[in-house]
């Protein structure tokens, strides 16, 4: 409800009991910014200059009350006074109830350190705008976490693994190898490569002979070169083995699995 009482009239304005009331019902909904700024805030005021606390507004239990201030104590209380206005018929009675947030002691008091200024809107709109920055910053760079693309390295017990994570199966027993487009077998992502044994083949021995020190005419039988040819009349070719190999390469590729290695790239 919102009035807008016109009071500035002429004729006598009639300042009825139900007026009165509609007038304060009105009021009351100044108490809704209580519930915005929630229990025992400081809505306006209350700044503190040395042991002692200027007058303010602060909300408790969804309702605005005036704070008196003071000398800082532990706790502060909700001073209620009746005041009496004689009526019409002489009679006097409690017209006014006046609430006071005071400091000091009561059954029902309230630590002060419990109170909390309330930031201002303009300034909370600010730190909102430079919080959804940082967030979005965040999303950014957690974006390969939440899409499932990430590997880690966890290195305590598959009991210990945090919720929201699972062991990834898929790499048991395997390391991993940087994906590279140009060379073989590097360039098929999320393939498995290697194996786990090798046979050593002949074609992975050295191409390379070796002397046996027996000649085709004469010659010793004692492999001690350079003086192999002991034997008073050692000429002709020495006799050899075949090759041991052709010199081939041994794969001693690991069993793993392409993946792609990712860094921050951000501005």
């Amino acid at each position: 409800m919102k009035l807008n009482i016109k009071f500035l009239q002429t004729g006598g304005v009639p300042l009825t009991n139900d007026l009165m009331a509609d007038i304060m019902s009105a009021i009351k909904h100044y108490d809704c910014i209580a519930d915005v700024t929630g229990h025992l805030s400081i809505v306006s005021g209350c700044s503190v200059t040395g042991t002692y606390v200027n007058p303010g507004i602060v909300a408790i239990n969804g309702e605005l009350l005036f704070f008196e201030g003071g000398g800082i104590v532990s706790n502060v209380y909700i001073s209620t006074e009746m005041i009496n206005k004689t009526f019409q018929d002489t009679i006097s009675k409690g017209l006014i109830e006046k609430k006071t947030v005071k400091f000091g002691n009561d059954p029902n008091s309230f630590a002060w350190s419990d109170f909390k200024r309330i930031v201002p809107l303009k300034d909370l709109q600010s730190q909102v705008a430079a919080l959804k920055t940082d967030i979005d910053i965040l999303k950014i760079k957690t974006a390969p976490i939440i899409n499932g693309g990430v590997i880690l390295i966890w290195n305590k017990p598959l009991a210990e693994i945090p919720a929201g994570w699972k062991e990834c199966t898929d790499l048991r027993g395997k390391t991993v190898f940087g994906w590279d487009p140009n060379e073989l077998p590097f360039n098929n992502l999320n393939t498995n490569i290697g194996s786990k044994a090798k046979s050593i083949q002949k074609t992975n021995l050295p191409n390379v002979t070796v002397g046996i020190n027996i000649y085709s005419n004469g010659g010793g039988y004692k492999d001690d070169w350079p003086n192999d040819n002991i034997g008073p009349s050692a000429n002709g070719n020495e006799i050899q083995t075949k090759p041991f190999g052709d010199g081939t390469p041994l794969d001693v590729l690991n069993p793993g699995r392409i993946i792609m290695f990712i860094e921050p790239n951000f501005q």
